[in-house]
């Protein structure tokens, strides 16, 4: 199974090595000027440099992002820039202006092309105009669907091309490329790298500039969608050979772009490696494929049973990811869409809710105890990321919660009668001033509140199946897990009274946080793709130790690299060293970005050498390795002698 480039967003230095050690194949990033995402930290082009060597060095690809609309008097500084990236050997730049494509096509000819998404090229004759115009990859825009993306990959693969789509990450109100509601409004242009994001504001739908229209109560966000999440269908996917699936994010945290690469890098090796998921894939698409395939009459009991048995296997399917789901959700999400690509698995694109990161959901409130101050919350079946302290969470409630439950002071009666009169009193000054708050703190005119704060205090988990715990709760119906969480001084912002069935969500997890901080400390990474090397030692009729390796790298290029010892090995007098002694000193490469899958020592002289010889005959073999993995990505020197002249006298036409 040949399973699709992953390919990261870098938008730092700290990004660049997380998405590495994650498991990125390749990475997109931009410099300072000409790409589309202008307030991102991005990079100077002495940086560009460092990061493309660090990348190649692990064998990950470097995409650099050229993918804005060109102005005239920016022609110059552009052709110079890129004839820049092409000396420093990346892998690809990424275009938007097919004037662009002309100018590297006439000057640079051998810098690789790929067509961004804003280049709107979106059908079969998008894909053949790119064939013609040297172009070795197309980025589909978001808004295609399953059944043209079939077409489209099996027509480009015919030609050579090939296709990239997006797989995680925000979504476009408008179509690809083509929105200019953020330059019309206030004069920051998406096509610019400048798009002020309006489609993440409130917005009034009015009839006759008077009757405001919100008929289902969504919320006031009318323009803002939901994020992308094809994390349940990499199957589909893969199946239909894509190239490159796209994760969106260069404007996110460390913590986003560690956590979604290293998920979706797992779950595609799953994919291959194991057996279990392959099994479970292959019985959801069979009993799919029979139950479309049937001819003649089928009962609607058989047709019943066909749907639950595909179900349960789904589910099965989900529940064998759902720490990775978690996770998603967690780190960033607006609530997740299968968008337009799959649009029948989830219809709803937009959140007219809310526009910024909600966090997983984790379960509602059961009961708040104004007295005691503890919150207790019902947690959702089969959670996996149980709020621990420290953890930050955001209770989110309705007013018609409010009015439903009438407060939980008053579902809580019999504690408050037990009371003494002036803890009675404090309690209700308290419940008073936190109403106060809340109307204070609603939005969209009471539609949604919400309360956030970390937790200071070791929250307590309870379980219905505690036959002991279940006699001391009032609700002995209950089933499931409880969390009881006691608020605390540091806690004084909330607005309370909370009413039962507010949800609660998890924003913030340490656990995993500091699993993202720990990567660079990792010692054993089975995210990162190391190549493959093969070592080969042996002693000269003179003596000298020569070293010689064979190292496979993803470009396509085998270095054949050999070493020779400084300094002949002598006699030895007492005690020879030994073959299984050059092996491990040979072997110490630390974390190198390498896998020695076979070393061979031929040495069956009786001969002596101080180790530190043998470690140093490593680390001049490893350091000039390094020098010819980053050799291996540059161009030709004639050829950059070439595009240089050509740059030049474009430059002087231009003036």
């Amino acid at each position: 199974m040949k399973l699709p480039e992953l390919l990261a967003p870098v938008g730092s230095a700290e990004h660049l090595k997380l998405a590495i050690l994650s498991g990125a194949n390749s990475i997109y990033l931009s410099g300072e000027n000409f790409g589309a995402r202008k307030f991102a930290e991005n990079f100077t082009v002495p940086e560009i440099r460092e990061a493309v060597k660090y990348a190649h060095l692990h064998n990950v690809k470097v995409y650099v992002t050229v993918n804005i609309l060109i102005k005239e008097g920016e022609l110059e500084k552009v052709a110079n820039y890129l004839l820049e990236l092409y000396k420093m050997g990346v892998d690809a730049v990424l275009i938007q202006d097919v004037g662009l494509v002309k100018i590297i096509n006439e000057n640079i000819p051998k810098l690789t092309i790929h067509a961004s998404t804003q280049m709107n090229l979106h059908n079969i004759e998008g894909i053949k105009w790119a064939s013609e115009h040297n172009i070795k990859r197309v980025v589909l825009p978001r808004e295609t669907e399953m059944n043209e993306l079939k077409e489209i990959i099996d027509y480009a693969h015919s030609l050579g091309i090939e296709i990239e789509i997006f797989a995680h990450g925000a979504l476009c109100y408008s179509y690809s490329g083509h929105c200019l509601l953020s330059s019309m409004q206030g004069g920051r242009s998406g096509n610019r790298g400048t798009c002020a994001q309006p489609c993440r504001e409130k917005y009034e739908l009015n009839i006759n500039k008077s009757k405001k229209i919100n008929p289902k109560n969504e919320g006031d966000y009318l323009l803002s969608p939901r994020d992308l999440s094809l994390f349940e269908h990499l199957d589909e996917i893969v199946g239909l050979e894509v190239d490159s699936i796209k994760i969106e994010g260069r404007m996110r945290s460390n913590d986003y772009v560690a956590t979604v690469v290293k998920n979706y890098r797992k779950r595609l090796n799953k994919l291959r490696y194991d057996k279990t998921s392959q099994a479970l894939n292959r019985n959801i698409k069979e009993l799919e494929r029979k139950s479309k395939g049937k001819k003649g009459r089928s009962t609607d009991l058989n047709k019943a049973q066909e749907k639950e048995n595909i179900t349960k296997l789904k589910q099965e399917q989900k529940l064998q990811n759902l720490e990775s789901l978690e996770e998603l959700e967690l780190v960033f999400n607006r609530e997740f869409t299968t968008g337009h690509l799959i649009p029948k698995n989830n219809p709803m694109i937009m959140n007219r809710k809310k526009p910024g990161h909600q966090g997983l959901y984790i379960g509602k409130i059961h009961r708040y105890n104004p007295q005691t101050e503890e919150i207790h919350i019902l947690l959702k079946d089969n959670l996996i990321h149980i709020p621990e302290k420290g953890d930050g969470i955001l209770i989110e409630t309705t007013p018609n919660l409010e009015n439903d439950n009438q407060n939980n002071a008053e579902n809580n009666s019999k504690d408050n009668k037990r009371l003494k009169s002036k803890q009675d009193k404090r309690a209700k000054r308290k419940e008073k001033r936190a109403k106060k708050e809340i109307n204070q703190d609603k939005h969209s005119e009471g539609f949604l509140q919400t309360y956030g704060f970390d937790i200071s205090s070791k929250p307590v988990l309870k379980d219905s199946k505690d036959k002991h715990w279940r006699k001391r709760e009032k609700d002995k119906d209950i089933e499931g897990k409880l969390l009881v969480i006691k608020r605390v001084r540091e806690n004084r912002k909330i607005n309370f009274p909370l009413p039962k069935g507010s949800k609660v969500y998890l924003t913030k997890k340490n656990s995993l946080l500091n699993e993202v901080k720990d990567l660079h400390h990792k010692k054993e990474n089975h995210y990162i793709k190391k190549s493959l090397l093969e070592l080969y030692f042996r002693i000269d009729s003179n003596n000298y130790p020569h070293l010689k390796g064979n190292l496979k790298l993803d470009n396509g290029k085998v270095i054949t690299l050999k070493v020779k010892g400084e300094t002949p090995w002598e006699e030895a007098i007492k005690k020879p060293i030994t073959n299984e002694t050059i092996k491990k000193q040979l072997m110490k490469i630390g974390d190198l970005p390498y896998y020695i899958e076979k070393i061979t020592i031929n040495n069956n002289k009786s001969l002596f050498s101080p180790i530190s010889e043998i470690n140093e005959l490593r680390r001049r073999f490893f350091n000039e390795l390094e020098e010819e993995i980053i050799a291996s990505y540059m161009p030709k020197e004639e050829e950059v002698k070439i595009a240089e002249v050509n740059i030049i006298g474009l430059n002087e036409d231009l003036r």
